[in-house]
């Protein structure tokens, strides 16, 4: 396996090298790691932000947006380990099923966890959709807990979305180790605090407000997510 670090560029920057990642895709899986430059929002290729964020206060308040080449909702790294993983069509591992290829990656996932985490009977996957009060809660990743994501003490830790191209697949997901700066995502929604509530309800972070601890635990899990994605 092969392994990118991308340090001090530009939210859009790391969106863009992943599409270029996929498309030159060849043999070897690839894990790329990197770090936001910033507090960033990212979004799903098909998702309207002016429908769901005020984007004003975004501006305002120097918050980074970038559009993801993969789908799935709005994501608030706030407090999170983002990574990408791709996988070539040729290895034994992949799947044309997109959910299956979905739950591969996220029980590798669910692995490294078990290994940092004490506790480890409060890890899991879901294996259902979550209904929401609100279609607009579809539109926002941790509001949503959806088949195969990782959990935490019954609530979402960890988000992802795919795009899949004749290469392979890139799979960009995000772990949240801290709840860090949650009073700024209610002050960037644009509608009303249902989607606010949602997330609040449904998801969670590893470590919670133990933000002293963050910094050790992000160089742990990097270190983790390479140990186990060398394995294929």
């Amino acid at each position: 396996m092969d392994i990118i670090f991308s340090e001090n560029i530009e939210a859009q920057e790391i969106m863009d090298k992943d599409m270029e990642i996929l498309s030159s895709l060849e043999k070897e899986p690839i894990l790329h790691l990197y770090d936001w430059p910033g507090p960033t929002i990212t979004y799903g290729h098909f998702i309207k932000i002016k429908k769901y964020l005020n984007l004003k206060e975004v501006e305002q308040r120097n918050i980074h947006l970038a559009k993801r080449p993969t789908g799935g909702g709005i994501v608030f790294h706030l407090g999170d380990l983002s990574f990408s993983f791709f996988l070539p069509s040729s290895h034994r591992a992949y799947s044309r099923q997109p959910l299956d290829n979905y739950q591969f990656v996220n029980q590798k996932i669910l692995s490294v966890l078990d290994s940092l985490i004490e506790n480890t009977a409060l890890l899991s996957l879901t294996f259902e959709d979550k209904k929401v009060v609100n279609n607009d809660c579809s539109s926002f990743c941790m509001a949503r807990p959806t088949k195969y994501d990782v959990f935490f003490q019954g609530k979402k830790v960890g988000g992802a979305a795919q795009r899949n191209k004749k290469q392979g697949y890139l799979h960009q997901g995000m772990i949240k180790i801290v709840d860090r700066d949650q009073d700024l995502v209610e002050k960037l929604l644009l509608k009303d605090n249902e989607i606010y509530q949602a997330m609040q309800l449904n998801s969670c972070s590893l470590l919670g407000l133990k933000l002293d601890q963050e910094r050790d635990f992000r160089a742990n899990l990097k270190e983790k997510l390479i140990d186990f994605f060398s394995e294929l």
